[in-house]
């Protein structure tokens, strides 16, 4: 899962992750948050213009893609190959 923090300046991004985390479980997107169901997760601060005669947008924007847990051996096993 990424999300992206529109115009967010003076917030923590784990907590702010773990905010939408909770709103999704909350609003039945995820039965749960746990590792068996979210395998990973990333949090990155962007700026978005205003554009003319409009308000400055404010929000997050969640990507959520579909991923499975990998193994440790296998991880290991492609990096000793490279």
């Amino acid at each position: 899962m990424e999300c992206y923090f529109v115009n967010f300046f003076s917030s923590d991004s784990d907590n702010l992750i773990g905010s939408v985390l909770d709103c999704l479980v909350d609003a039945g997107v995820l039965a749960n948050d746990s590792s068996g169901y979210v395998v990973g997760c990333s949090g990155e601060f962007v700026k978005q213009r205003k554009q003319r005669n409009q308000d400055k947008p404010v929000g997050i924007l969640v990507i959520i893609s579909p991923a499975q847990l990998r193994c440790l051996d296998d991880i290991l096993a492609l990096e000793n190959m490279a």
